[in-house]
């Protein structure tokens, strides 16, 4: 073990505790209770939790026409998770990275197998932003995503052109209007055919929605999704 590990222990992705430094930033036993991975039945275009098993499409797939091929969430974004992603988005705790990816291999590495992306594609932040943050959760995710499964994360491919408002704070109409023209691609990208995006929370797909319009104005015909959480069952 490295003496940084000893100076720095590894904190609980739920409660922000120290963990054991032998723990692989696994979270503590009674936090895991706290937390609610999706499993079936789920929306079989973007993976939100659905409540009947005889749906195969949540209310806002079912009625609406996504742009990005399908998805999949690991977490409902509720409770205790919601103070993890906070943290891990504007507290600096890049580390829980580390757990939202085990626990992504771990129920959707067959998939990714099964899809067999040419690379990942962050979901990238408007400049400013970032510099303001100093980093993009989605790009420390799928970068460290990237690395256990042996597939490239190129996050210069895409770029936000526009500041947009949050999308938190706005309808499903208004979210689609809010993120029109928002993304430039390189012209790099008509060398790939399947692209993994990767975000950080799904709630209505207008963002991801978005970015797949301006993959596919270039060529690109297989989109593919994952997030770490994903809203209420709708």
């Amino acid at each position: 073990m490295r003496l940084s590990d000893f100076l720095f222990p590894p904190r609980c992705p739920i409660c922000d505790k120290v963990l054991a430094v032998d723990s692989n930033h696994i979270p503590h036993e009674k936090c895991q209770k706290k937390v609610f991975p999706i499993t079936e039945p789920y929306c079989l275009k973007c993976g939100k939790p659905i409540l009947h098993s005889e749906y195969e499409f949540c209310s806002v797939c079912a009625t609406s026409k996504h742009h990005f091929t399908e998805g999949r969430c690991v977490f409902l974004y509720e409770n205790a998770l919601k103070h993890s992603m906070y943290l891990f988005k504007y507290g600096g705790r890049l580390e829980y990275a580390n757990w939202y990816v085990s626990s992504t291999v771990q129920m959707y590495g067959d998939w990714v197998k099964k899809i067999h992306p040419d690379l990942i594609l962050p979901v990238p932040m408007y400049y400013k932003k970032r510099r303001k943050r100093g980093y993009n959760q989605a790009e420390v995710y799928g970068r460290l995503l990237g690395k256990v499964l042996g597939i490239p994360c190129i996050p210069s491919l895409a770029s936000r052109v526009r500041d947009t408002t949050p999308q938190k704070e706005l309808s499903l109409e208004q979210r689609k209007k809010n993120l029109r023209n928002a993304f430039h691609i390189s012209e790099n990208v008509v060398e790939y055919r399947r692209i993994l995006l990767v975000d950080d929370i799904y709630t209505t797909g207008s963002t991801l929605d978005s970015l797949s319009v301006a993959l596919r104005e270039l060529g690109v015909k297989n989109i593919f999704f994952l997030c770490i959480c994903t809203g209420k069952i709708f």
